[in-house]
């Protein structure tokens, strides 16, 4: 159950055994099922009760060395309650299921969007999945790691055409092809010029 107050400023849902949930007057309560439905409806999270922050708090020195040592950015989503986390080459989100234990790793992409797959628009599900927010920067990091080797391999191979291709030669040789086949016809000798005259 999620719980926030009609008459707040700043439309903020908390979880039902959030302290502030609490402070909320009976007459003042607003009700939720699930936070998705809470955020829908244009509420925000809050950072003090909601799942993934509590897991962000409980592992932030492991989260803020692989940051700085593969320059990752970690941003709280007020409007869905997520973490975006914006990598080198990538964007992600990363959020909770509704029991709090499991999360889901969404990338960002420009696939048509299936809200069937996927809640947020202009991601799609990434199928890996864990326990912790470290399991899932280590897993982009490699994500990225991939992309920029097949990015610089794809550039050499590139760079490896234009070497080998050489303009001037391919035109000389498809010129001497031609004039090969041009020069197929057979050459008639003097005797048949002779009878080819005389209508013979």
């Amino acid at each position: 159950m999620y719980i926030s107050s009609k008459r707040s400023s700043d439309k903020m849902v908390h979880d039902e055994h959030c302290r502030y949930a609490k402070m909320i007057a009976p007459h003042n309560r607003e009700e939720f099922v699930t936070a998705q439905e809470a955020y829908q409806s244009g509420k925000t999270a809050c950072i003090h009760c909601t799942a993934i922050m509590q897991k962000l708090k409980m592992e932030m020195t492991d989260l803020l060395n692989i940051c700085e040592a593969n320059g990752i950015s970690i941003l709280f989503d007020y409007t869905d309650g997520t973490l975006e986390i914006v990598s080198k080459v990538d964007r992600w989100k990363l959020a909770t299921a509704e029991s709090g234990s499991k999360m889901h790793l969404y990338h960002k992409n420009t696939a048509k969007f299936c809200k069937e797959t996927c809640p947020f628009e202009g991601y799609h599900y990434q199928r890996q999945w864990y326990r912790s927010i470290r399991k899932h920067l280590e897993y982009i990091v490699k994500h990225d790691w991939y992309k920029i080797e097949k990015a610089r391999e794809r550039k050499i191979r590139e760079q490896n055409e234009r070497l080998y291709f050489h303009p001037a030669k391919d035109t000389v040789c498809s010129g001497r092809h031609i004039s090969k086949i041009r020069t197929k016809k057979r050459h008639l000798t003097a005797r048949e010029h002779a009878r080819y005259a005389a209508g013979m």
